[in-house]
């Protein structure tokens, strides 16, 4: 992100200092790797909770090497990491509850799962002296998280059904009637999410084209699997439709 962030707004910063910044947000990954296994409550897969302060620690030292305490950097990052902690609770309220309807809201509230990791859309501009590129960077940064938790949401459909979780397919299934297969309804979903998901790539690779080209290459290649998944569930609906109407068929017999 701090790199693609530097192309997106001329690539003013020197290399050192956009690999330091890429060292920040690998801690920060590190911090969102134990966070959403605390979140998701994976006791099996995480040891200790103090571990994230640890790390969300080492993130702040990172950036207050760039970032006095009184910069305007700051300001920013604290309204992200209040976002952060509006995502968990909005989260953690909508375990075990019928899903919410897929829309707009919902989707942005999927990809406002991962606002802490959009810190570059500001740390860059900032230090390249270019402020007015902040709030572009930003939902830009903030429609390609949605982009990676709608993806995400098509790898855990199972797993968030059992525990309750809120699913972008899940929401995006269509009711059917009682005598249709559940997976013609999850495959139906999946259509819906790949839709919204191409949608939004197609927008930030437009911005991303010329400016930034491994980014642009990045959505192309998450728009392949989206169409890949596309595929799949038509044919799975395909089958599910031709299935069910062969059981039909076969109750009529005398």
């Amino acid at each position: 992100m701090p790199r693609w962030a530097n192309d997106l707004t001329g690539g003013k910063l020197p290399d050192e200092v956009v690999s330091e910044l890429e060292r920040v947000q690998a801690r920060l990954l590190s911090f969102s790797a134990v966070y959403d296994r605390f979140l998701d409550r994976d006791a099996s897969r995480w040891t200790n909770p103090g571990e994230l302060i640890a790390l969300l620690t080492e993130v702040q030292i990172g950036l207050a090497s760039f970032f006095d305490a009184r910069h305007p950097f700051w300001r920013d990052y604290r309204a992200l990491v209040r976002q952060q902690v509006e995502s968990a609770r909005w989260e953690i309220t909508g375990r075990g509850h019928r899903p919410p309807r897929f829309d707009a809201a919902l989707v942005r509230a999927l990809g406002r799962k991962l606002s802490l990791l959009r810190w570059p859309a500001s740390a860059v501009p900032r230090l390249a002296g270019k402020p007015a590129e902040i709030a572009r960077l930003d939902r830009l940064f903030d429609r390609f998280f949605r982009v990676l938790q709608l993806l995400d949401d098509m790898t855990d459909i199972d797993r968030d059904r059992q525990d309750g979780q809120i699913n972008a397919v899940l929401c995006a299934a269509t009711p059917l009637p009682g005598q249709e297969r559940p997976e013609l309804s999850v495959a139906l979903g999946i259509a819906r999410v790949c839709q919204v998901a191409r949608a939004d790539l197609a927008l930030i690779l437009r911005q991303a084209r010329g400016r930034c080209e491994e980014l642009a290459n990045v959505c192309v290649e998450l728009d392949g699997s989206c169409r890949r998944a596309e595929e799949h569930a038509g044919r799975l609906a395909a089958y599910c439709l031709t299935a069910s109407a062969l059981d039909r068929v076969v109750a009529a017999l005398p």
